[in-house]
């Protein structure tokens, strides 16, 4: 194993770490997940995008 792919292994592996934890501290329950994503989010004051209300123009054209 090389040193890049070994690094690769450890940063996936910390990824499945910080899941696991994200997933456990919440039970699991993936829309109390996306709730307290959401705020922390907003609480960071930077700046985000939003496609949601791209798809809701898109759908609009769609029934045109």
């Amino acid at each position: 194993m090389t040193k890049a792919s070994n690094s690769v292994d450890t940063t996936i592996a910390d990824i499945h770490k910080t899941r696991e934890k994200i997933s456990d501290a919440f039970g699991g329950n993936i829309h109390a997940i996306t709730q307290d994503a959401q705020k922390r989010q907003e609480q960071s004051g930077r700046r985000t995008v939003s496609y949601a209300e791209a798809s809701i123009a898109n759908a609009k054209d769609d029934q045109s």
